[in-house]
């Protein structure tokens, strides 16, 4: 059986020649072959001596799905799982598919991002016309392989107003009326909580956290 290397695109190192003249890519740790529930994963496969046109690449039709050819494809799991087995087989001379390697990868599901205003997160000082100006609520993700957009489903705004919480409640990321004109009633020092934002996540409705805004 020729040893099949599953190779991650954005975590190739380099490679080097075996002894035989066979190239040898060398990738990260094995711990590294995850693939993200609900995005299109991009993956090389090659197998030494055997050109790339001449690989299959399979999945389980219903738990994902593969595109591509020629040693680069993209791998889309469709259902929460824990691992995904990639098939791989050679296409003789006949057209027919010979096994070659069944490779596991890992499933995990995309990180949550963070809400953001007027590109700031978690506890911070806006004025009013700043958060006004920014228009409403932005799920924010940093440092990912891929650049994701989250579609805000609801959300609710609390300011407190001459020591009283008022609640209003958004659908969408973008602020009501009634949200401006609470932010507009706010003072100095005063403060805002953004809480019980829902997102669409690609696996489905996702609740992430908030954030709070003192008032500059």
């Amino acid at each position: 059986m020729k040893k099949i290397v599953p190779i991650l695109l954005l975590c190739f190192i380099g490679c080097k020649q075996q002894d035989k003249g066979k190239p040898v890519v060398v990738v990260s740790p094995s711990k590294m072959k995850v693939l993200y529930l609900g995005v299109n994963n991009p993956v090389s496969i090659v197998a030494s001596g055997i050109p790339s046109y001449k690989i299959k690449v399979r999945v389980d039709d219903s738990l994902g799905s593969v595109k591509g050819d020629s040693g680069k494809y993209e791998v889309a799991v469709r259902t929460k799982l824990p691992t995904l087995k990639i098939t791989v087989n050679k296409i003789d001379d006949n057209n027919k598919e010979e096994f070659l390697d069944t490779l596991i990868f890992k499933v995990r599901p995309v990180p949550s991002p963070i809400v953001s205003i007027a590109g700031q997160t978690g506890e911070c000082t806006l004025s009013r016309e700043e958060i006004v100006q920014a228009g409403g609520i932005v799920p924010k993700i940093n440092n990912f392989v891929f650049d994701m957009r989250f579609p805000v489903i609801s959300y609710n705004l609390s300011a407190n107003i001459n020591g009283l919480w008022i609640d209003s409640r958004g659908n969408g990321p973008a602020f009501t009326e009634e949200m401006k004109k609470l932010i507009s009633k706010l003072e100095s020092a005063g403060r805002i909580l953004i809480e019980d934002v829902w997102i669409q996540a690609p696996e489905g409705k996702r609740k992430i956290p908030g954030m709070v805004i003192k008032i500059k």
